[in-house]
């Protein structure tokens, strides 16, 4: 098995592509996530060290293009592979080798794991949906008062915020994939 086939990535694959599959593999066979029983842990440290190594040499361009000539021809890519750039890591305290495999556990994985915190950037879009909900229940409460106040000026105003809550509504879906489409370039343009 190659490297490629290890991380699922054809040869022709950029380092967008390959990064992201790393990352998926990674969140996926990490060991820690395969608590149950040692069999499983293990399983999984072995599949973890393939992971890495494959990362290792596909993620850095020279060795990549180094382990290539090393390929059958009829394995090796055709065509250059657009946008790809070396990647930072993984660096190894005291030098090559060193340390356990867990050192090498690239901290570029644990820095895409916090730009992704889910109580950071995505709670702060997720809590832009609940703008329309506020406004919805806030017309309703304000247009009860309206109606026992009998007051006009509240319920224009609850009306107001009725209309801004069903635009909310109809807009919010087409933000949110604009947002995510953008998420989705910034990543593919920073691996």
């Amino acid at each position: 098995m190659n490297h490629y086939e290890v991380l699922g990535v054809a040869p022709t694959a950029d380092a967008a592509m390959v990064r992201r599959a790393y990352l998926r593999l990674a969140r996926t066979h990490h060991p820690d996530y395969h608590l149950d029983d040692e069999v499983s842990r293990r399983r999984a440290e072995r599949t973890m060290q393939r992971i890495n190594e494959a990362w290792a040499v596909l993620g850095d361009d020279t060795k990549r293009r180094a382990y290539e000539r090393t390929l059958p021809p009829e394995a090796r890519p055709t065509g250059p592979r657009p946008g790809f750039e070396p990647k930072p890591g993984p660096s190894r305290p005291g030098g090559h080798g060193s340390g356990s495999w867990r050192d090498a556990e690239n901290a570029d994985i644990e820095a895409d794991l916090a730009d992704e915190d889910p109580l950071t950037d995505a709670h702060v879009r997720g809590s832009w949906t609940l703008l329309p909900v506020g406004l919805f229940v806030g017309s309703v409460v304000l247009f009860s008062l309206s109606m026992v106040l009998q007051a006009a000026p509240l319920l224009a105003l609850a009306l107001m915020m009725f209309v801004a809550s069903m635009l909310g509504f109809v807009l919010l879906p087409f933000v949110a994939m604009a947002s995510s489409r953008g998420d989705d370039l910034a990543d593919g343009g920073r691996a």
